[in-house]
């Protein structure tokens, strides 16, 4: 079910005058909700795994990332002191209720304990003793990518672990549940960080499978009808993404703000809490199809988009549609996970099919062989006229038995 088939969403979009009811729409519909359940659990198996690769190397360090604001609050620490790991706060430490993320991870990492993995309250001495040789890093969803960021460095900001880095002796890698593509640039860029993992994309706007002008109009209809400051979410991100139970502050103003005239989108007095009612709808419907014919108009590809609806595999559509964008640019492997609904797995797995058959090159590029491959999509499936049989009430008789 799409949003806007929801009964919050139907009355959100009222909110719009006809002329701009269309960009609302569509804007809603790219809006992504999963459930944390599911979150839970491919989260737990990511972490599984990089935990069973990193034990060959010895001891693993698993901890949450945590806000440096929570930090510095919970420490009483002035604003512009820099955070150093076991100096002014201790990594891991119960922060009072342990809000959002954090809580969720922290409960998370319990049921990833197990011999030689140290838990996130351990002392340096602890990790000194045991010769820890990976840290990871678990975060629920990465948007900005300044929290994880800002908890990286303050933990590699330590003497002794940055020795232990500078050494090799250690590697910090971060995981994830979702990462929008400007989170994923500014961590996975991070000198301090060796490897960033994740299941899925988060989307946003700017990210979005749409033509630049569509863009524009949905960053413009956030800013003609959002309130006060970051119209577009904290840092100006404009995310579309959330869990089924609380969004992020990152997401646009207009699906969180309320007044006299003017319907959420959702609930609470900070509207980041999703009805209980639009959880119901969600979770009794069936999953939106794929609109691979939109994806390639979007990118210029009219008459792929055309010859898309006659194409009876998905995963020829899939692979058709993932050339034309990556014709387009090769920057937009990156959105390939929202535009055909899959996790970075199955994304993954699509590019080293394409890589293989020699379509794209190992930077995304589009080859010779997959420019051919697309015209040859472009093409008509051939039309087979069917014989004409001729029907007869005279029982048929073979003339012969040999």
């Amino acid at each position: 079910m799409a949003l806007s088939d929801t009964e919050a969403g139907i009355a959100w979009l009222d909110n719009f005058p006809s002329g701009d009811r269309e960009i609302a729409k569509r804007l809603l519909d790219a809006f992504v909700l999963d459930s944390w359940t599911t979150a839970r659990a491919s989260l737990i198996d990511l972490v599984a795994e990089e935990i069973d690769a990193a034990l060959s190397a010895g001891t693993v360090w698993v901890l949450p990332a945590m806000d440096s604001g929570d930090i510095r609050h919970s420490n009483k620490l002035p604003k512009l002191e820099p955070l150093t790991a076991f100096d002014n706060f201790q990594p891991g430490m119960d922060i009072p209720s342990m809000p959002g993320s954090e809580g969720l991870i922290g409960h998370l990492l319990r049921d990833v304990q197990r011999r030689g993995v140290i838990p996130p309250t351990a002392l340096i001495a602890e990790l000194r003793k045991k010769r820890v040789r990976t840290i990871i890093v678990v975060s629920d969803t990465i948007e900005t990518g300044g929290q994880v960021a800002k908890y990286v460095q303050a933990l590699l900001r330590n003497p002794t672990l940055k020795s232990w880095r500078s050494f090799h002796w250690i590697r910090l890698i971060v995981l994830a549940f979702a990462v929008s593509p400007n989170g994923k640039q500014v961590v996975g860029d991070l000198p301090q960080v060796d490897s960033l993992r994740f299941v899925r994309h988060a989307p946003t706007i700017r990210g979005l499978p749409w033509a630049s002008n569509d863009i524009e109009a949905a960053l413009a209809l956030c800013d003609r009808y959002g309130e006060g400051r970051d119209r577009l979410g904290y840092g100006q991100h404009a995310g579309l993404f959330g869990f089924q139970d609380r969004v992020p502050n990152t997401i646009p103003k207009i699906f969180r703000q309320r007044g006299a005239d003017w319907q959420p989108l959702f609930a609470g007095s900070s509207g980041r809490q999703v009805p209980s009612g639009m959880i119901r709808e969600l979770a009794e419907s069936s999953d939106v199809p794929v609109a691979h014919n939109e994806i390639v108009a979007a990118v210029r590809q009219e008459r792929l988009a055309v010859s898309l609806r006659k194409q009876q595999r998905e995963s020829n559509r899939d692979i058709l549609a993932t050339l034309a964008l990556l014709r387009a640019s090769p920057q937009r492997a990156d959105i390939l996970g929202n535009a055909l609904h899959m996790n970075q797995a199955e994304v993954d797995g699509l590019l080293a099919y394409l890589l293989t058959e020699g379509w794209i090159d190992s930077a995304n590029k589009v080859t010779e062989r997959g420019i051919a491959e697309l015209a040859a999509g472009k093409r008509r499936p051939r039309r087979v006229e069917p014989q004409q049989i001729s029907v007869t009430s005279i029982p048929y008789y073979p003339e012969s038995l040999r």
